[in-house]
């Protein structure tokens, strides 16, 4: 059986910034496809963990359209996606 690959930096994978005046905060969101055949991934499990904090963990799962966001974020974060049946993209 072959398997499956998620890819969201190549497949709509997003990054935007926002700033205010008193710091530098972070939205990331994107949307979750297949590398295989470009199906977007209805409830795949993402953890985004602060690189600096490992206590600040956040996590959501993606939509019906494969869409994910992660909004208020300070600083570096590691993100990984998990889907039963897929490879754990970190």
């Amino acid at each position: 059986m072959k398997q499956k690959y998620l890819l969201p930096l190549l497949l709509s994978f997003a990054t935007f910034f926002h700033q205010s005046a008193f710091s530098q905060m972070h939205t990331l969101s994107g949307t979750v496809k297949s590398a295989a055949d470009g199906e977007t991934i209805f409830g795949a499990y993402m953890l985004l963990v602060n690189a600096a904090n490992a206590d600040d963990t956040r996590y959501t799962t993606t939509n019906s359209a494969g869409f994910y966001t992660f909004s208020s974020l300070p600083g570096t974060y590691i993100l990984q996606i998990n889907m039963m049946g897929f490879k754990v993209i970190n």
